[in-house]
């Protein structure tokens, strides 16, 4: 176990020394999971996995976490998402509608569709001011509110199609983008400009998707529709892959980073990246 000070108390973290798979918790929109062929909210954290009743079927896929609240929209406009609440275990409860602070019910409607894009989004983020997905055919890369609505504005291009994964760093404030089609990864200043590109696993039949970010600041990803997860670091480095039996057809994928009150997602890295958290990675056959 690891204990370190934080501005606002102590925080413990737990470090096993033989763990697998995510150190957060990884919640995927499920299209079509390899259990029941129906769309699932999964979460996945270490060696376990559970599929969630997903409130709209074969329609969710970017995903944004904010706090206590999951969010997702459809990955195509006019589909829909819903609002999730975390229970004390990796399933999720929806939240009631009119629970929202917002006022609505919690139910987010894809309009995303600015000049411009194809209105095909699969994945999400949000630095917790505002959402972001990438359009699928067009490479824009487009920001929301964080109810994946408001007004939806272009940040910038990657300047070609098949980019899919998106996710946010919160320690430089960057956003990585993912290729579906060979894997590869980059890494966005919010203008558009690009700090570094990583080769990961190559051109893949299944093609790649549901990036997210791990609390120790390293990449996971699904080989889509086969249940394995990739693991690398951000310098391109292969760190594991995990076997997810029952995982399938995942589009957006977002870890969430458990924070207690007044910790920032930034400040967990940081801790965790200086005091060199090694985690030993096992293979997981759930």
């Amino acid at each position: 176990m690891v204990r370190f000070i934080a501005g606002w108390g102590l925080v413990w973290l737990l470090a096993e020394t033989a763990c697998a798979g995510p150190i957060g918790t990884y919640y995927l929109t499920d299209l079509s999971n390899n259990t029941t062929g129906l769309s699932t909210l999964d979460a996945i954290r270490g060696n376990a996995y559970v599929q969630n009743p997903a409130l709209y079927q074969e329609q969710e896929g970017p995903i944004a976490i904010l706090g206590e609240d999951i969010r997702t929209t459809g990955y195509y406009v006019g589909y829909r998402g819903g609002e999730y609440i975390p229970a004390p275990s990796l399933f999720v409860y929806e939240e009631p509608p009119g629970q929202d602070p917002s006022g609505e019910p919690g139910h987010w409607i894809n309009g995303i569709l600015p000049m411009g894009v194809s209105g095909y989004a699969y994945d999400g983020t949000t630095d917790g001011f505002a959402n972001y997905t990438v359009d699928f055919f067009t490479g824009a890369v487009i920001a929301t509110d964080t109810f994946w609505g408001g007004d939806p504005q272009i940040l910038f291009s990657t300047g070609g199609s098949g980019n899919l994964g998106i996710t946010f760093d919160y320690n430089n404030h960057s956003l990585w983008i993912q290729n579906f089609y060979d894997g590869s990864i980059t890494d966005y200043n919010l203008d558009g400009t690009v700090i570094t590109t990583i080769l990961t696993a190559g051109p893949n039949t299944f093609g790649y998707t549901a990036l997210a970010m791990d609390l120790d600041h390293t990449l996971w990803f699904e080989a889509y529709g086969s249940g394995l997860l990739y693991h690398y670091g951000v310098d391109g480095g292969f760190l594991d892959t995990q076997l997810y039996v029952g995982l399938g057809l995942a589009l957006g994928g977002e870890i969430a980073i458990p924070t207690p009150a007044g910790l920032t997602q930034w400040s967990i890295g940081l801790a965790l990246g200086a005091l060199g958290l090694i985690c030993r990675r096992v293979s997981a056959h759930r």
